[in-house]
Order: C-alpha cells, then structure tokens, then sequence
C-alpha cells in the first residue's frame, strides 16, 4: 500500500513542477532561458525572444476567449472539424458492389473519402459515414450509349432539308417596310444604304411573318473613322436601354442588340480600305455586304426572341455563342442567297464569296464545348465556321428553324440552356455532341472527354 501511495506521489509530483526555465511568471522584459520558448500568464502568451546577445521575455499577445457554442449544453466548445473535399466523381448507389464504400460499413484508412451518389462518404473511426453540407461536383459527363445517326450524311443533304424549310417560312412572308434608321459619313455612295435597307427589310419580313419581332429600331452606322463612330454613337446611347459604353478601336461593334456601328469596308471584307470616297460596291461587294446585314440583322432577331416582348436591356443571359453566333450565320446565308443567288445553293455561293469557311474536317482549336459561354472571339476559320454547319445540322435533323427559335425563347425564360436545349431538338447536348463528332467523320475512338456545360455568362 505504502509503495503504491508513493507511486501515486510522485506520478503527481512529475505533474505538477513547473518546466525549466518557467518557474516563475515571465515579464516584458525579463530573463529567459530558451529563445522560441513560449509561457500563457495573465491572459497573454509570451515567448522567449532575442535582444542583442540576451534573451528576454517579448510583450507578449492577447490570448482569445473561447466563445461557447450556442447549441452548446456545457461551457466547452467542441474543436471545429476541418474538410477538405478530393475530386470525385459521383456514383449510382444502386450500382455500387457489396465491398464498396457506404455509409455504416468499415474502413481501414482513416479520413480517406469517397463518393455515394454525390455525396461525400469519411472514414472515421473505422466506419464510412456521411460528410453532411457537401456535394461532389462531377467534372466529366457519363459515358453513354447513344449512337449517331448522321455521321454520312452530306452538306448537300443537309442544305436540302434547310431549304425546304425555309421555302415554308417564306410563304409565311409579310409585305411591309420596317422602320430602320441608317447614317452615313460623307463620302459614302448612296448604295450602301439602299442595300442595307433592302436586306434589313427582306430579312424582317420573313421573320416577322412567322411570329418573330423586333422591339428597337435597327441602327446601322457606317463610319470611316473613329471619331465620326463615336458621335454617331452618342447620338444611339441618348435613348439606349442597356447603358453600352463605346468599344474604342473597334472597326464594327453591336450595342443593345439593335445598333451596328463600324467601318464600311469591314462590312465587305476589305479592313482599313478607305470607301467613304463614294466607293461604289461591286457585285461581290454587294453579296458580301448582303449577307453582313442579314447575319447582324438574324442577331437582333435571335436576341430579341430570348427578350420576347421586352427592349434589350443587357440581364439575361448570353446564348451560348456557338448557336447564337450559328443561328446569324444560317440566316444571313438564307436571306443573302434569295436576293443575290436567285434561292439556288447557299453551299455554292458559301464557297464563291467565301462568308463562311469550309466545313471542319477535323476538331478545330476550339470545339463547340469551347463556345458555350459569352465568348464571340473565334481564334481561327476552322473554330469561326463550325457554328455555321453545327447549327445547320440541328435545324436540319433536329426540328428546324422551329425549334431554333423555341430554345431561343425558352432561354429567355428560365435560364438553363441544358434543359432547353434537350426540350427544344429532342436530343441532349452531349449526343448532339456526340452527333456532331460523327458528323465530321471523326472517328469515336478520338472524340473528345464531355465536360460540364459552362456555366451562364453576362456581359
């Protein structure tokens, strides 16, 4: 007995003497023996610091109070659990096999994780057990079984069933001449406006006539400077509904869905040429500018549709570019083959005036994954055309200029392109995807991973 009282003596005797060096408080200023050493005293930690060849106890740092929780029942606080999720991949739980991770079952390596559907499951203690308040996020799209249709099909083929489509809208055409307003810098022949007029006209009647509308009044600016661009916008922002600020040095700019100011020689793909000397256009210079009023025009059309009755105003949600920027190509060629190639082929006279580029042949350095968001900027031919013959192939095989225009509309509504995209053709955006790849004779085995669509995105 005596024995054991002695061990319990000096088992408390061992926890109770102070450590070296602290046997009595420290002091601002005092002697210490250990530099790094560190001593709580009077709510203040201090630590053993050097001065000069000394070393000397620091002012010393408030020590925070704990705060008691206030779910708490006691008046000590639990250490707050720190969770660094890992990329997962979401699972189906209904497919997991008998050995897999879920909740209730053991585990051998403590704090490792892993998924549950799309939840996070921790080992802890030796048991998997659901991380409340989180999610995984998946980073690639599930494989699928769907099969391409069209991967024979030609540009021929394609252009067929557009223009009997569009045959249908034409008969729908009205007779009326829309309010446009056109300024000119001087110097620039009066043909630049009476083309311009004409196609704005054509195209809006057409559209119209198969329940389109525009809410603005199409603002066409030709100017051969800077500084006549940015009066004639002034002029266009007094009265604007988005509040645009001017795009400095841009040779041709849209605002608010309805104003097109720039250059006429960027219009008819001569950049820096000088025309405001009454230039007359050629034929190939009236085709082009033809079709670069009917695609600018098919944008105030697509972007009004996504506003349905409401003046353009900049707080919805970009349409993805590669069908906003599609949509403006297929019209533009639609509108400029009736009234320069008498209705015959757009693919012939795509190629003669060369407004779009050749179908890709292959992924161009930015595939369509690449053209979900507000970007416009296209940084070669291959990735500048493939909107074109993408779109072309939806209105061809997947519901026409209809269903073009429904998701246009549905967009406007709710925000979630996905789901709009898949109500509007019929097929999701990973097999268009899918579709799309095969379309291009790209062999499966080279198709790119599907990635998360990107997400909406304002200017």
């Amino acid at each position: 007995m005596r024995k054991a009282l002695l061990s319990l003596f000096v088992f408390l005797l061992c926890f109770s003497l102070p450590s070296p060096g602290f046997a009595t408080p420290p002091k601002a200023g005092s002697s210490c023996t250990k530099l790094g050493a560190t001593q709580n005293s009077g709510g203040k930690k201090f630590t053993c610091v050097k001065s000069g060849k000394k070393l000397i106890w620091n002012k010393g740092v408030l020590i925070p109070t704990p705060q008691p929780s206030v779910n708490s029942t006691s008046g000590a606080t639990p250490p707050k659990s720190s969770f660094s999720p890992s990329p997962l991949q979401p699972n189906n739980p209904n497919e997991i096999s008998s050995t897999s991770p879920t909740p209730g079952r053991f585990c051998t390596n403590e704090n490792s994780q892993s998924a549950f559907g799309n939840e996070y499951l921790v080992c802890t203690y030796g048991v998997w057990g659901r991380k409340l308040g989180f999610r995984i996020t998946p980073t690639t799209i599930s494989v699928s079984t769907y099969t391409p249709k069209y991967g024979n099909v030609t540009e021929k083929e394609l252009e067929k069933s557009i223009l009997a489509n569009w045959a249908e809208w034409k008969k729908k055409k009205i007779v009326n001449t829309p309010k446009v307003t056109v300024v000119l810098q001087d110097g620039y022949s009066k043909d630049w406006e009476v083309v311009t007029r004409e196609v704005t006209t054509y195209t809006s009647n057409v559209l119209d006539g198969n329940g389109l509308k525009l809410v603005q009044v199409p603002y066409w600016v030709y100017g051969e400077n800077e500084a006549f661009r940015i009066a004639a916008f002034n002029e266009f922002a007094k009265t604007a509904t988005c509040n645009p600020p001017y795009i400095a040095n841009s040779e041709e700019a849209i605002y608010c869905a309805t104003a097109d100011i720039g250059s006429g020689g960027l219009r008819i793909a001569k950049p820096g040429v000088p025309v405001a000397n009454n230039y007359r256009l050629t034929e190939k210079d009236t085709r082009l500018l033809t079709y670069f009023v009917a695609h600018d025009t098919a944008i105030f059309y697509v972007v009004q549709t996504q506003y349905n009755d409401v003046a353009y105003t900049g707080n919805k949600y970009q349409i993805p570019a590669w069908i906003r920027e599609g949509s403006a190509q297929l019209i533009g060629l639609l509108a400029t083959n009736d009234l320069r190639n008498s209705g015959k082929s757009y693919v012939d006279l795509k190629g003669e005036a060369a407004f779009v580029g050749p179908k890709p042949e292959s992924i161009c350095s930015k595939d369509l994954q690449d053209a979900e968001g507000k970007e416009k900027i296209m940084p070669d031919h291959c990735s500048q055309a493939m909107h074109l013959y993408a779109v072309s192939l939806l209105v061809a095989k997947f519901g026409g200029l209809e269903a073009l225009f429904k998701f246009h509309r549905l967009y406007g509504l709710n925000n979630d392109w996905v789901s709009d995209f898949k109500e509007s053709f019929g097929i999701s955006r990973e097999d268009f995807y899918r579709e799309w790849w095969a379309y291009l004779g790209i062999p499966k085995s080279d198709w790119p991973d599907l990635q998360l669509p990107t997400p909406p995105e304002r200017y």
